[in-house]
């Protein structure tokens, strides 16, 4: 799951240090790129995060930007979003800084809980593949870390 959305252009690379606001809108570029989403959808999450906290921090090193919202949703869709500058959601908590973003948008929620089962999986399963593309800077470098 993790190679499919290079495969499939859902995809970007940020080279600059960005505020995690700015890195929710820049995760969820491809999939509003692709029509999986509206620009709203970037606005909900980040919301959504500062009502609940970063609830997207799944792991240290890892964000699956995600809502609920069926109105800015218009198909399921996964993207991959490798931040070059890690991105801080809690200066005091740094398990709460990651440079993976695997933004997320379903159309229902039965699909919601298998992307969010199948990608949390892989990447709790297989740590070393997620250093790996921690350590990724480029594309190429991307490609080869999956490839290992």
């Amino acid at each position: 799951m993790l190679r499919e959305p290079i495969e499939k252009d859902l995809f970007a690379i940020c080279d600059e240090p960005v505020e995690w606001e700015e890195a929710i809108r820049i995760s969820v570029e491809p999939l509003v790129r692709h029509g999986a989403v509206t620009t709203e959808y970037a606005e909900t999450i980040i919301q959504n995060v500062k009502r609940f906290g970063p609830y997207i921090a799944v792991t240290p090193g890892i964000v699956l930007p995600h809502a609920k919202d069926a109105g800015n949703v218009l198909h399921t869709a996964v993207c991959f979003v490798k931040f070059n500058y890690p991105v801080s959601f809690d200066e005091a908590d740094p398990d709460k800084t990651a440079s993976l973003f695997f933004a997320m948008a379903a159309e229902d929620e039965p699909e919601h809980l298998r992307n969010l089962k199948a990608l949390t999986e892989e990447c709790l399963k297989n740590r070393s593949l997620t250093g790996r593309l921690c350590a990724a800077g480029t594309k190429d470098e991307i490609l080869g870390a999956l490839a290992q």
